[in-house]
């Protein structure tokens, strides 16, 4: 898991992650990491399978 920052490096745009867990439970995994980087506020997440050969 890692977070994404802008060109800048002053703040983060977003969060990487790869978790094996179905869609659903993998939002619930990193939501607590990505709330920390919006300082408590919600974070919007979207989880999608990923195959090797892209996302299916």
């Amino acid at each position: 898991m890692a977070a994404l920052v802008d060109d800048g490096g002053s703040g983060a745009t977003g969060v990487v992650a790869a978790v094996r867990a179905l869609p659903d439970e993998a939002r619930d995994l990193v939501r607590p990491f990505a709330e920390r980087l919006t300082g408590g506020r919600p974070a919007e997440l979207t989880a999608q399978r990923w195959e090797r050969g892209g996302r299916h």
